[in-house]
């Protein structure tokens, strides 16, 4: 206590620092302690193990003695026998005195037997505990005894625990001798744990019981572990019985009628079980059957190896090399036309010259104001400056259009049906359209235009300008096809190619003339209001070329201008190659890949398909069922997943082809040449070749899919290969039963979040638009939800809801029919892989012609299988 209150006050008068000090003192302290008390531990170690050796030391000298004591006994025989037969009651020497080493020997007999038969008294400590010694524990054993053991038992490992719940375990290392027992040393041992020995019973590790009066030296077999457990005893009837309970039962009072009633109880359960068992056999029940009640249990322990192996019949090597090398042909196919590490960039580079350069950037254009500004500064010095970032880097050709569209004036036709007529509310048109397209020619751009300069009397074709569009003319959807506008569906509504163009040649001889003509022009539309209320959208398309890397990059901006007052900017910048001729460096590459694939898609329409459908007809056929014809084959082939992925391959490819080759505008047919198609490209609408190229570069990414999946279903030779196909395959059936839940689900929430972030969220402004966000939100994206979204209690209801129903429910609803599948598949069609592993015989017949293999087992006739073996 005095040492803990001088630490207390100790630390009392110590800062933090002092503290840590202090501590740090205190753990080096603990270190060496923990160092002195395993330097100890190894000394015990090194005391033992010499105590072990003096203990030998000493048996060896107590043989000895017993060996010298017992030729002294021989030797005072004969000296009796000599004397004849007189006994001096000493035992003398043949000299006639006794030498040094026998008195030395006697002495420590006489001190040998002293100390045995001396009582040890061990003594106590302060507490009255009694202290022992090492050896004092320790079973002496006589010497001739040891000798004639042999392989004895001389420890026995005891383990205790006292439930059989229990999982606290005791052990006590126990030394037997000749004469011990079963029950002595169960008694010893309950003594030493404290325990009655009355209902503890001893056991060996082979579940043995151990009656008291068997010998422990008989306890084990030669080699078994001498090892025995006490463990309590488990009574079999921890009730008296009936009769006895009857007898000793209260007579009178509520303990005799509880009894009662316990009885009758008993005997009604009695005669219950006694009916049902009749019951039970008289309806021929079993086992069997009361376990087909329980579907689930009943079909994991009725699983079993059903050795499946129908599938490898439909797989062929012929098929496997034609779906690997079409797979391998279009992958190299698409990295020629579409290289890696270069669309990106000479994408980049383009867009953002025109939409990140000058005072006003494109994406952030949101009032009419900063639309004059975008195309008085971006665009100018983009296109009409050869020194720009655009024009070093890339080669304008053809005309950089500028349409206008606008609807028609205000009106009351306009306006919804519940606004009243009389009200004077006059609305324009929400949708520009056809109908509602303003016609009608701009006199004050038609002024201006017509004023001409001094040069000439119009400013058509004047300094750049194109000599065939009218600014203030209202161009109609087939005239603006014809001078290269186009139709595109936008961010809020589809427009057609009508509206009001201007256009500038990008190759005008005098590039400054054409800089200055165009701000000039752009003030002037300015001036004269060409962009209005009236105003629904503005399109800006320009087509440049990049020799470094070849490609054709078409840039489409668009500004939207809905009736709320704002402007939305939306655009389209991508590239093209249009040329696959065989003066192009990549086109002589591409043809000859394509005309591989041609005639390998042919062997897939003519050979694959057709040999598929007539396996499912025999497949019918052996079925007992109508044997159906060529025309309803191939229509049953085709409804499989197998015909699926067969005809959507050939589908796609024979549209690729057609693109290139015979139609189109990227077919490599149409006797041009590089130069003759950069002069020619002004006619043409570079934004179709785009939607084209980027069409059918789609369709060859689906190609490739559709031919991997097809040869990923040859690969089912693979054993596990078949587990994992067979497992999403049968999942996939099951799963789309739960779909009828799952899909109203996703609506449900589709609706929901429309409801409160449709006026908040862009993405959430339609309904494909919502469920593109939602399905995107399954994969953990939330980036939809602003902060002021998801301070809102509802949007926390969504969430919530969201995820319960949704991640929770369906997802794992779909892992849990995808586990069990897996285990259901791989137990009943590959629980053992190694078993299904080829041998010779089976790679021959699989990759050799029947002629080839017929010749290969005469070479090797001891790799066919017997006759039982394929039965099996």
């Amino acid at each position: 206590m005095e040492i803990d209150e001088d630490f207390e006050g100790e630390l009392e008068g110590l800062d933090i620092t002092a503290c840590k000090t202090k501590i740090t003192l205190l753990q080096a302290q603990r270190e060496r302690r923990r160092e002195a008390t395993e330097r100890l531990q190894e000394k015990l170690k090194a005391l033992n193990y010499e105590l072990a050796a003096r203990k030998e030391e000493a048996e060896t000298q107590r043989k000895r003695v017993a060996d010298e004591m017992e030729m002294n006994k021989r030797h005072a025989e004969q000296q009796r026998a000599r004397t004849g037969g007189q006994d001096s009651g000493a035992i003398v020497p043949a000299g006639g005195a006794f030498s040094d080493l026998e008195t030395d020997q006697v002495r420590r007999f006489v001190e040998q037997h002293l100390s045995n038969a001396l009582v040890h008294r061990a003594p106590r400590n302060e507490l009255g505990i009694r202290l022992f010694e090492e050896r004092d524990l320790m079973v002496e054993k006589p010497i001739h005894a040891g000798s004639s053991e042999g392989m004895s038992v001389d420890t026995v490992l005891i383990t205790h625990w006292r439930s059989a719940s229990s999982e606290l375990k005791f052990h006590l290392s126990y030394r037997v001798g000749r004469d011990t027992t079963a029950k002595k040393l169960r008694e010893d041992a309950c003594l030493y744990w404290g325990i009655s020995e009355v209902e503890y019973i001893l056991w060996t590790k082979n579940n043995c019981k151990v009656s008291d009066d068997l010998l422990i030296q008989n306890c084990f077999k030669p080699n078994e572990e001498a090892h025995l457990i006490l463990a309590p005893k488990t009574p079999k009837k921890v009730e008296p019985p009936e009769r006895v309970s009857d007898l000793i039962r209260a007579r009178a009072g509520p303990k005799a009628r509880q009894v009662g009633r316990k009885k009758v109880a008993n005997n009604a359960a009695q005669n219950a079980d006694v009916v049902a068992k009749a019951d039970f056999e008289r309806q021929g029940g079993s086992f069997y059957d009361d376990m087909s009640k329980l579907t689930g249990l009943f079909e994991f322990m009725t699983q079993r190896d059903r050795n499946n192996m129908a599938h490898l019949k439909r797989i062929r090597c012929g098929a496997f090399c034609l779906y690997f090398f079409l797979t391998m042909l279009t992958l190299v196919s698409f990295n020629f036309v579409k290289p890696p590490d270069k669309e990106y960039f000479c994408r980049l580079g383009v867009y953002q010259a025109l939409s990140d350069t000058g005072p006003q950037l494109f994406n952030q254009i949101r009032s009419p104001p900063e639309v004059w500004t975008w195309l008085e500064t971006a665009i100018p010095e983009q296109v009409f400056i050869n020194t720009s970032s655009l024009r070093q880097s890339n080669l304008l050709v053809g005309t950089l259009r500028i349409w206008m569209q606008q609807v028609k004036d205000e009106s009351a036709e306009a306006c919804q049906e519940d606004v009243p007529t009389t009200s004077g509310i006059k609305c324009l048109s929400e949708d520009y359209n056809e109908n509602t397209a303003g016609t009608e020619d701009l006199k004050a751009v038609k002024a201006f235009w017509d004023n001409g300069t001094a040069e000439s009397a119009t400013l058509n074709g004047a300094d750049g300008r194109s000599n065939n569009t009218f600014p203030y003319k209202f161009l109609t959807d087939a005239e603006g096809l014809a001078k290269g506008t186009f139709s595109e569906s936008a961010t809020l509504s589809s427009y057609d190619a009508s509206g009001y163009l201007l256009a500038y040649e990008t190759q005008f001889v005098n590039l400054t003339d054409s800089y200055d003509a165009y701000l000039s022009d752009m003030k002037a539309l300015r001036k004269a209001g060409w962009i209005c209320k009236r105003t629904r959208a503005l399109h800006v398309s320009l087509a440049v070329y990049n020799p470094n890397f070849d490609y054709w990059v078409t840039s489409w901006f668009m500004l939207e201008f809905p009736v709320t007052g704002i402007v939305y900017p939306h655009s389209d910048v991508d590239l093209y190659r249009p040329v696959y001729d065989h003066a192009t460096k990549v086109g002589l590459p591409i043809l000859s890949l394509d005309v591989c694939r041609f005639i390998l898609i042919g062997f897939v329409l003519f050979y694959e398909v057709t040999w598929q459908a007539k396996f499912k007809t025999s497949k019918l056929n052996s079925e007992d069922k109508k044997k159906p014809g060529c025309c309803m084959s191939l229509l049953y082939y085709s409804l499989s997943w197998r015909g699926i992925l067969d005809l959507g391959a050939i589908s796609c490819f024979l549209a690729v082809f057609c693109v290139r080759y015979l139609s189109g505008p990227l077919n490599s047919f149409t006797g041009k040449l590089q130069t003759e198609y950069l002069n020619a490209l002004q006619a043409v609408a570079s934004k179709t070749m785009m939607d084209w190229y980027r069409d059918h570069m789609i369709t060859e990414a689906v190609l490739f899919g559709l031919q991997a999946m097809r040869l990923l279903s040859c690969l089912q030779l693979n054993r596990n290969m078949y587990v994992l196909w067979k497992t999403c395959a049968v999942a996939a059936s099951r799963y789309v039963r739960f779909c009828l839940v799952l899909i109203p689900c996703i609506g449900g929430f589709v609706l929901l979040v429309q409801s409160f972030s449709r006026a908040y969220s862009m993405q959430y402004r339609t309904f494909w638009s919502s469920l593109t966000s939602v399905l995107m939100g399954l994969l953990g994206d939330t980036g939809a939800l602003t902060h002021d979204a998801a301070t809102r209690p509802i949007t926390t209801v969504y969430l919530f809801s969201f995820y319960m129903i949704i991640s929770l429910l369906c997802v794992n609803t779909w892992i849990a029919v995808l586990v069990q599948e897996y285990q259901k598949v791989r137990v009943a069609s590959g629980y053992r892989c190694k078993d299904y592993r080829w041998k010779e015989y089976d790679y021959i017949t699989w990759f050799l012609f029947p002629l080839m293999k017929k010749g290969y087992l005469k070479l090797r006739p001891s790799i066919r299988p017997n006759v039982e073996e394929d039965e099996v």
